[in-house]
């Protein structure tokens, strides 16, 4: 079995998404998510990001991170070594792997079109991560023809389905706050610590 490392660093090496973290990550496709984003950092006063999936950075390059302590991370080091480029004051990167790995402590976990790629084990092994979180927002594809697939086990990979991490197998507390369309319709779910 190939670590979520090998499997992702295929995915960006063979281009799957077609464009390196897909057209869910495109400017263009991302303006409503962004300003969705924007508008959560500044009314919650958050200091600190973790980005699980950061991906390439096709489109977290235009969110004003000023002020924040900004720590995006990905499993592939084929995308880090191109989003490298984008590290400066308060904006790192580290490679790890979420579903295993200890991730640094943030007021804001986010998690963008990464969760639908993971498998149902991933899924869970991860979720109990969030405790070092004040909040987390959970964004992913919810498109008309895969909603008979919602949380249907699916191994780590290029494919995806929608994932309700409010409904079982995770049954995570916390509900959906906005829909979007970046090519398929998006749902952001937000979970805060209680």
């Amino acid at each position: 079995m190939s670590s979520h490392g090998e499997i992702f660093d295929d995915v960006y090496r063979r281009d799957l998404w077609q464009g390196g973290s897909g057209a869910g990550s495109r400017e263009d496709l991302t303006r409503d998510y962004r300003a969705l984003l924007q508008q959560f950092l500044a009314r919650n006063v958050i200091a600190s990001v973790v980005d699980i999936g950061c991906g390439d950075w096709q489109f977290s390059r235009h969110i004003d991170w000023s002020g924040i302590d900004y720590t995006g991370i990905d499993v592939s080091a084929v995308v880090l070594e191109n989003t490298a480029r984008f590290a400066r004051e308060g904006v790192r990167f580290l490679q790890a792997d979420a579903t295993s790995d200890t991730l640094p402590p943030a007021d804001l976990l986010v998690a963008k079109d990464v969760l639908q790629h993971w498998s149902n084990a991933d899924i869970l092994a991860f979720l109990p991560k969030l405790a070092n979180y004040k909040s987390a927002l959970i964004t992913g594809s919810f498109p008309q023809y895969a909603l008979g697939h919602v949380n249907r086990d699916m191994p780590a990979g290029a494919n995806f389905r929608p994932i309700d991490p409010g409904k079982p197998p995770f049954n995570l507390p916390g509900g959906f706050i906005q829909s979007f369309t970046a090519g398929d319709p998006k749902l952001v779910f937000l979970w805060t610590r209680a």
